[in-house]
């Protein structure tokens, strides 16, 4: 049996918590049995083996770390983490920031659910559609404190719903994540393809059917740049090595990459490689005898 060991180092700066008369003995079954909306200073830190059942957590604002079945996972606004029941886990934030979420704790009863939902090695979900489940259960809290006659009633409804649909919006993000990152893909492959032609981002979203912002937003997600820095990264590459094996004047050059003309093209070289083309080209040949 797994020795219980419970540390805690919370600083709650708000706490809106519902009662549902866990202690009365004639109580009807409920699958949520504590449910609450917390704000938490900063350097908050949970380590615990308890039996407090399972347990979903969604980030609102902040930022925190969740380490739980030998995984680690960064947490953010819009995450949701998920805990099985009785299994250590350690919860902790590393910054100055104060740490919102609502947390939703969910009797033994939940298994048989929780096992078909959710696959056994996921511990946290990043919601893509964050603040819709946000307001959603915002609401439904507001609706449980409004009305206790029924309160347990409506929890037990409440519950398959929150994790259901935690878990279609993974499902969701997962198969357009896959699709988005075709789409990437088909977007750079056209850029280096056509690099020498290309004068305008515009063009590239025209000729990939997408919009200029969306362009952007797909080579920011799966590439960590900009896709007129990557064109300009293509065009500078070839420049440098027309300037090294070849003594074509620098029209010559900036009409072979596409530029307008050879001031834009030696502005861009000196910007990106740091010394102006002719500077580039003299160390080159030094290099070269």
């Amino acid at each position: 049996m797994v020795k219980e060991k419970k540390i805690e180092k919370i600083k709650y700066l708000q706490l809106e918590s519902i009662d549902f008369d866990l202690d009365r003995p004639d109580r009807p079954a409920n699958l949520i049995y504590y449910f609450t909306r917390q704000r938490r200073g900063p350097h908050m830190k949970i380590q615990a083996v308890d039996r407090m059942g399972f347990c979903a957590a969604l980030i609102t604002e902040g930022q925190a770390v969740f380490e739980h079945l030998g995984q680690t996972v960064p947490l953010r606004r819009g995450s949701v983490f998920l805990r099985r029941h009785n299994l250590p886990y350690r919860f902790y934030t590393t910054d100055e920031c104060d740490l919102e979420l609502t947390m939703i704790m969910f009797d033994p009863a939940v298994r048989p659910l929780w096992n078909r939902l959710i696959e056994p090695a996921c511990i946290a979900v990043q919601l893509s559609n964050s603040i819709q489940v946000t307001e959603l259960t915002d609401a439904f809290f507001n609706l449980l404190n409004r009305d206790p006659q029924k309160r347990i009633e409506r929890a037990n409804a409440f519950a398959p719903f929150f994790l259901e649909t935690v878990m279609a919006d993974r499902a969701l993000l997962s198969d357009s994540s896959g699709t988005e990152k075709q789409m990437a893909e088909k977007c750079r492959h056209h850029i280096h393809d056509h690099f020498t032609r290309i004068h305008s981002m515009d063009e590239v979203a025209r000729d990939c059917h997408l919009c200029r912002s969306s362009l952007y937003t797909l080579f920011q997600d799966h590439f960590q740049t900009t896709p007129k820095d990557y064109l300009e990264r293509l065009k500078i590459s070839m420049a440098a090595d027309l300037l090294t094996q070849t003594d074509w004047p620098m029209e010559r050059i900036a009409e072979e990459t596409g530029y307008a003309d050879a001031p834009t093209l030696s502005k861009a070289f000196k910007r990106r490689n740091g010394v102006a083309p002719a500077e580039w080209r003299r160390n080159a040949c030094t290099f070269a005898h």
